[in-house]
């Protein structure tokens, strides 16, 4: 017998043979498509971070250099004036070095990971923060859950992801020209194995479709320069298991709450 399609139970034998080729195929093409998009994703992530970091220092020392040919075109310039105008062009460019420096580590997600204490960073962040703030201008205050347990995380990933998140509440409430504006940073055990961290402003709050687009890539509130967006800072936060997300309304400021895993969950 030499028929295939006189033997039982084989006559759809070749048939399904191909619709499981096909099936692989399309398996296949997916995957391909997928980590492609993955890529780029990483990609605009990377874009976007390095624009961040870079934008303010080279900016710094663009205007330093211009300002510096108007003068020497305008006449004589004193030694102490030029020797100013150096010492800030050489601060900013160690300063855009430092960021890249930082920023490696901080794109580095699967950096090591270690037992942290969330109060005692939010309390190291706050008083390098506050001392570049007036009291009289801007206020950030701690209401921190006594007797937090520390959780499993990478400790520069968390210091860089919220020093971003204060600063850009600080950057809406003076672009918003709040009085007596005021951030507050809160903890608390959420009772499921998770911490959570909150930023909260008293800026002006943001609409519905702005608090919508607010984890889009390359997504930002701010008039002038890219921010670091909250995509970057949600996907690194999810790394560690965690979540991100945000809520405000107008009027009312902008809260950006974080959860991270217990080191030790009961």
């Amino acid at each position: 017998m030499n028929q295939i399609d006189e033997v039982p139970g084989e006559a759809g034998q070749p048939r399904r043979r191909a619709r499981k080729v096909r099936a692989a195929q399309e398996l296949l093409r997916r995957r391909l498509q997928l980590a492609r998009t993955e890529r780029l994703l990483t990609a605009g992530e990377l874009a976007a971070a390095f624009a961040h970091v870079l934008n303010q220092p080279l900016t710094a020392i663009i205007g330093y250099s211009d300002a510096g040919i108007l003068l020497e075109r305008a006449g004589p310039v004193s030694q102490d004036k030029a020797q100013r105008y150096f010492d800030e062009i050489r601060k900013q460019a160690h300063r855009a070095a430092r960021g890249i420096v930082e920023l490696r580590g901080f794109l580095n997600r699967e950096a090591a990971r270690e037992a942290v204490d969330l109060n005692a960073v939010a309390r190291e962040l706050r008083s390098v923060l506050q001392a570049e703030l007036s009291p009289a201008d801007l206020v950030i205050e701690l209401d921190l859950a006594a007797g937090l347990a520390p959780v499993t995380a990478n400790r520069m990933h968390v210091e860089q992801v919220l020093m971003a998140l204060i600063g850009n509440a600080v950057d809406a409430i003076r672009e918003a020209g709040t009085p007596d504006g005021r951030i507050v940073v809160r903890s608390v055990d959420d009772g499921a194995g998770m911490v959570q961290i909150s930023i909260g402003d008293s800026g002006p709050g943001l609409d519905a479709a702005a608090l919508a687009g607010l984890g889009e890539s390359m997504h930002t509130t701010k008039r002038n320069g890219l921010g670091l967006g909250l995509m970057l800072a949600r996907s690194l936060i999810e790394s560690h298991r965690g979540r991100l997300w945000a809520e405000s309304a107008p009027g009312r400021g902008t809260q950006i709450h974080i959860t991270l895993p217990l080191a030790n969950p009961s």
